[in-house]
């Protein structure tokens, strides 16, 4: 139940929770996104999932303690700009 909770208080920036048109930005600029709304994570924790050039996920690397840890050899997103579509 720890990992539940934990997830529920990560913070979507009020930027992209409140789209009502798709925007395209550089993966670099979505992560920045994340970290400032959750400066107790690191950016080396956060790693940004695409496919066709869209968002897929945001996920946050943790350690068995539900502690933010960097991702290490996971790869993000690739692409020069991404598409991120309105809720």
């Amino acid at each position: 139940m720890k990992n539940a909770l934990t997830l529920a208080i990560i913070a979507i920036p009020a930027s992209l929770s409140r789209l009502n048109q798709q925007i395209s930005l550089p993966p670099s600029q979505i992560i920045a996104l994340f970290q400032t709304a959750n400066p107790t994570i690191p950016a080396a924790s956060l790693a940004l999932s695409c496919g066709n050039n869209r968002l897929t996920a945001i996920e946050v690397c943790m350690d068995k303690n539900a502690q933010a840890t960097a991702c290490g050899s996971m790869s993000s997103c690739r692409a020069n700009v991404v598409r991120i579509t309105p809720p």
